[in-house]
Parts: C-alpha cells; sequence; structure tokens
C-alpha cells in the first residue's frame, strides 16, 4: 500500500478547517479605528442581532483594520432579504454581501 503523506496542517488545524462552513453576512463597513463605528451606534440598535466586529490585517501586513459585519445568515436569499431591509442610514455605507466562513466569525 503506498504510504500516505503526513499532513501539512496539525491536527487541531484539520479540525478547525474541516468543522467551519461559508456563511453569508453583510459588510456595513470597514475602518482603520475601530472608534469610527460609534458614529452609527443608533442605527445598528435597530438591527435584530448584533453585528460583529472582525480585526483584520491589511494585504501587505502593514496596518490592522476592522470589519463591522450582520450575521451570519445560512442562506443567501436570507441575507438578501437582510441587507434589503437595512435601516436607511445603514444603507448610506452602501452594504454588500460577502461569503465568509463561520472562522471570521469565531476569531472576533
Amino acid at each position: 500500500l503506498p504510504k500516505s503523506e503526513p499532513s501539512r496542517f496539525s491536527s487541531r488545524e484539520d479540525q478547525t478547517r474541516n468543522t467551519f462552513l461559508p456563511v453569508y453576512a453583510i459588510q456595513l463597513l470597514g475602518v482603520k479605528n475601530p472608534s469610527g463605528i460609534k458614529t452609527i451606534d443608533s442605527s445598528l440598535n435597530k438591527l435584530a442581532s448584533k453585528p460583529i466586529l472582525v480585526k483584520k490585517r491589511t494585504d501587505d501586513g502593514t496596518s490592522d483594520w476592522y470589519v463591522l459585519y450582520y450575521g451570519p445568515f445560512f442562506k443567501k436569499e436570507d441575507a438578501q432579504l437582510a441587507l434589503a431591509n437595512l435601516p436607511k442610514e445603514l444603507k448610506a455605507y452602501h452594504p454588500w454581501l460577502k461569503q465568509i466562513s463561520t472562522a471570521d466569525i469565531f476569531k472576533a
């Protein structure tokens, strides 16, 4: 029998990679400084559930930025409906649907 190659991932990483599912979220906005989100606090209180703030690194790895997601939604149609029903003041930020991994949510 051929010998199996060792995994490039630890067993914990394998478990994590196989556990997290893709979901849909509404990206409400992204900011360099999380205090910038305070300007829309009253609008966020109108949402059915609390948005999730996720810290990310810029592509060049030189700085952090913060993304505010609303969701998750397991069906694209549910996310589209939620996007259509956002308060007008949140729509002014031009939010969009994004498919993310549930791992992104649990890193928050």
